[in-house]
This record gives C-alpha cells, structure tokens and sequence, in this order.
C-alpha cells in the first residue's frame, strides 16, 4: 500500500544569465511501506517516488528538469527522512491512543 505525502524544501539552479537562483518547491511524493519479509517473499526496504516538483511562489518558473525529473534525485533523502518522520509520529499517536483506551478502565 502506498500513500501521498508532500514536502517543502530550497532548490537551487543558475538560470540564464549564471546567477544562482534559489526556491522553496513543494515536493509530492508516494512512499511505499516495504516489509520485513516472510519465508517465501524477502524483505523489501521502505522507498519513496517523487511525483511532482512546483515552486510555493506562482511566479517562480522552475527549469525545464525539474518537470522532467532531472533533480529527483537531490530530494529523494528529503522524502526518506519526512516518510521515517511521517511514521514514528503516526506510530507514537496509536501507542498514546493505546494507553488512553487502557486507561479508561480505571
């Protein structure tokens, strides 16, 4: 099962001319889970797939290889570690929703 996530994050690029240029983009991506792995199927580490790179201010115009997936691989740490953020939080939140149902015995 995979599910979509977004982040934001700085790109950098020269533009024309030779001057550095610099953007927060929004990264969405799909982050797939992988598994532990069983007798029959081996394990599979947790991966990521970047879908789309847009530029948070309208008025920015990224290169040409950020739509064709040039720079991907410049954010695919970024979207690893916002995934393993993604699910210790989650997996923190079921482990309080746990002890909250626990406790209301007493």
């Amino acid at each position: 099962m995979s599910q979509r996530y977004t982040l934001k994050a700085a790109a950098m690029w020269h533009d024309s001319v030779g001057n550095e240029v610099e953007a927060e983009v929004r990264v969405t991506y799909t982050a797939h889970r992988g598994h532990a792995g069983t007798m029959i199927d081996p394990p599979e580490p947790a991966s990521v797939e970047i879908v789309s790179i847009v530029p948070v201010d309208p008025t920015v115009t990224l290169p040409a290889g950020y739509a064709a997936g040039d720079f991907d691989e410049t954010f695919f740490e970024d979207c690893l570690e916002d995934y393993a953020a993604e699910m210790a939080c989650a997996a923190e939140w079921r482990a309080e929703a746990r002890r909250d149902a626990l406790m209301e015995g007493f």
